[in-house]
């Protein structure tokens, strides 16, 4: 079918439906040819639904995606729930960036993206609340 979409000059549509269906290197690409709203959108569901929440690599999507802060988000919708924007980018597990709290800082120093300086602080604020001085 994306196939079909796209020998029909449905750009867009192809780009839905593979999001739809989890097509995430379909996706990724068709909407980097779209506009940045559209790549940021299926940027920010691929780290949403193909990552755990509180995964490094999940968080790191969401910084690409540019959900900033959003990115450490205690969001427990499941996926049918979730919005096609930038601010829905975690996942439906129980895990969140506090579980894994030095390798999230270790992936956003390793690869320093616009605005990740709030989301460390954010994460510093919230290992402060949780864990107290002695993290």
């Amino acid at each position: 079918e994306l196939e079909s979409l796209l020998l029909s000059g449905q750009r867009e549509a192809a780009c839905k439906h593979a999001v739809a269906h989890g097509m995430w290197a379909d996706a990724l690409l068709l909407s980097s040819h779209m506009n940045e709203q559209t790549w940021r959108s299926v940027m920010a569901q691929f780290a949403s639904r193909a990552h755990v929440r509180g995964s490094p690599l999940g968080t790191l999507y969401a910084l690409f995606a540019g959900c900033g802060t959003d990115a450490l988000a205690a969001d427990t919708a499941n996926d049918t729930d979730k919005a096609n924007d930038a601010e829905d980018v975690i996942g439906a597990t129980t895990s969140c960036a506090e579980d894994r709290w030095q390798e999230n800082m270790a992936m956003m120093l390793a690869n320093p993206t616009a605005g990740d300086t709030d989301v460390i602080l954010q994460l510093g604020d919230r290992i402060w609340e949780r864990f107290g001085a002695a993290a």
